[in-house]
């Protein structure tokens, strides 16, 4: 029986792409139980020569080509080529401990949750900084309380930190209106889905943090694109669960992350947009502010009272990096 599917999209990845297979290949857990799909979506590098030198040499190694059609395409074919039981997203430029699968279908198959989230190490700069996904302590959480406490504090919405029932992620398609903000769309759908959630508090991935590859593009984001995100998500949560109050504060929180930390702080794009959110968004959602922690009340704050001008966008920045260093702490 395959117990997990591993899910590998790749672009361009001729330099790490090694790496992250030999990591998969090298799972503590029997290799019976595990298959490696890799999803090539249009490399113009050695990325397929190389994966494909993979393929002929392991018997649980599938490989796969494609035209270039973006990271939310790629996934969504490859969770429907699937046939383990769990799935783990695994990005063509981060690598797995060895213990992770092992770790994580325990942990699943022992308290028949849907999903286990664990933590990981961000790499930057040659430097190793473990990341908590989670706020939570170890141990089995209800679909509402895991998601309620997703919903107002900082838990991570990325998708390959966490071990999911292929059965929960199947269908799940990010709306084609929407061209970001996938892994926050597909992770609090699954958790929407779930039964139950466990945290695990074990660094379980190496995340490759950097400005290139399949997931790391930067893109611009237009307001009536965060609007339609969060106005499908808000049917989910709000339709299943009596989360009204948190999603709002949620909303709200991520419209400004999905903004600020962008860093177009000298592009005439990102001013328009600074501006619309000021008084498109902040200004009907004051309301909502009350309810955050206090460092993130003066965070918006600060972004109300400077409202334009450059050097005001750069203050903002400055603010958003003590907000960051206050988040680690926590």
């Amino acid at each position: 029986m395959i117990y997990v599917s591993i899910l590998i999209p790749a672009y361009n990845a001729e330099l790490t792409i090694h790496k992250c297979i030999e990591s998969a290949l090298n799972q503590s857990i029997e290799s019976e139980k595990v298959e490696i799909i890799i999803l090539d979506d249009g490399s113009t590098d050695q990325t397929l020569s190389i994966v494909n030198d993979f393929k002929n040499r392991y018997g649980n190694i599938s490989c796969f080509s494609q035209e270039n059609k973006g990271i939310s395409n790629t996934r969504a074919k490859l969770i429907k080529l699937a046939k383990g039981k769990y799935i783990q997203f695994l990005d063509s430029d981060d690598y797995l401990d060895e213990n992770a699968c092992e770790k994580t279908v325990y942990y699943a198959e022992k308290t028949k949750v849907d999903i286990v989230i664990f933590d990981y190490i961000r790499l930057v700069n040659n430097r190793e900084e473990l990341v908590l996904s989670s706020s939570l302590l170890d141990g089995v959480y209800s679909s509402n309380n895991y998601l309620k406490n997703f919903l107002t504090k900082d838990s991570s919405p990325a998708l390959w930190n966490k071990l999911f029932k292929t059965e929960i992620l199947k269908g799940i398609l990010l709306p084609n209106d929407i061209s970001f903000g996938e892994d926050l769309f597909m992770t609090t759908v699954a958790i929407c889905r779930s039964n139950a959630v466990y945290r695990l508090s074990m660094p379980l991935i190496y995340y490759y943090y950097h400005d290139s590859g399949l997931s790391k593009k930067k893109v611009y984001i237009h307001y009536p694109d965060l609007i339609k995100l969060f106005g499908y998500l808000k049917c989910y949560v709000i339709n299943g669960y009596d989360l009204e109050n948190d999603f709002e504060i949620f909303e709200s929180y991520n419209i400004f992350q999905f903004y600020f930390h962008q860093q177009y702080v000298n592009d005439e794009k990102y001013n328009a947009a600074f501006d619309l959110v000021h008084f498109k968004f902040l200004n009907s959602r004051l309301g909502s502010l009350s309810k955050f922690k206090l460092y993130r009340r003066l965070y918006l704050y600060l972004i109300r009272i400077l409202r334009s001008g450059f050097i005001a966008k750069k203050l903002i920045c400055c603010f958003n990096l003590l907000f960051f260093l206050k988040r680690k702490r926590m």
